[in-house]
């Protein structure tokens, strides 16, 4: 399950990270699979009503080999969510923080950042960029499952508690906001895709975050 877990978020980091392009579009047809089946395990209403959006917008839950069709329009689409236009989502943390805590918000996620990020990089992208945590997010994940695998379980139960302190701090900030105005924006948009992955997205961190609490008990 933590595998599975960390699959997601790279999927949803992935989707947000930038307007789409041929490796992004190959990794989502690659994982369409993993996403589906968790949204098939899951009772979130949310999630379940981004995965059926988005097998609408496939056209099946199979691998979409059809992306490169729609990407201009969902380039169009990233762009009149998160660049310039009448929608401007905020696609950093701390545009959904109290104007004073701005500043000590993007402080604290570079710390966190700079001290636990398990020698890793995150790809090229502010890391207050909604992106970057999330990828981070399923960074903890993967090296949980790991230790898992291996028998360390005390270990594995560090990065338990390492994600569940990152997602309580951080990615519940800005979580149900960004989801929302990505979704309230669908009439606006030229196809569903983008709410859709919003919908999963706010479904699954709202269910990663019981799943979290049930593994510290």
């Amino acid at each position: 399950m933590m595998r599975v877990r960390s699959v997601a978020y790279s999927i949803f980091s992935r989707v947000f990270e930038n307007v789409p392009d041929e490796c992004s579009d190959r990794f989502c047809a690659d994982t369409a699979k993993h996403i589906f089946e968790l949204a098939d395990l899951s009772d979130n209403e949310d999630f379940r009503l981004g995965a059926e959006m988005l097998e609408v917008f496939y056209g099946s839950k199979e691998c979409p080999v059809e992306l490169a069709a729609s990407r201009d329009d969902r380039a169009r689409d990233y762009t009149r969510l998160f660049v310039f236009g009448k929608l401007s989502v905020p696609i950093n943390e701390s545009g959904y923080t109290c104007s004073e805590k701005k500043y000590n918000s993007e402080i604290g996620a570079l710390s966190f950042y700079s001290s636990r990020f398990l020698n890793r990089n995150v790809r090229n992208r502010s890391l207050g960029h909604i992106s970057a945590e999330l990828q981070f997010a399923g960074l903890l994940s993967l090296k949980a499952a790991a230790f898992m695998d291996s028998g360390n379980f005390e270990e594995a139960d560090k990065f338990v508690d390492e994600q569940h302190q990152f997602n309580l701090h951080h990615l519940s900030g800005w979580a149900s906001q960004f989801c929302d105005a990505v979704t309230d924006s669908r009439d606006d948009l030229i196809n569903s895709f983008y709410p859709a992955h919003a919908y999963m997205l706010k479904g699954f961190l709202a269910e990663d975050m019981l799943f979290l609490k049930e593994l510290m008990e």
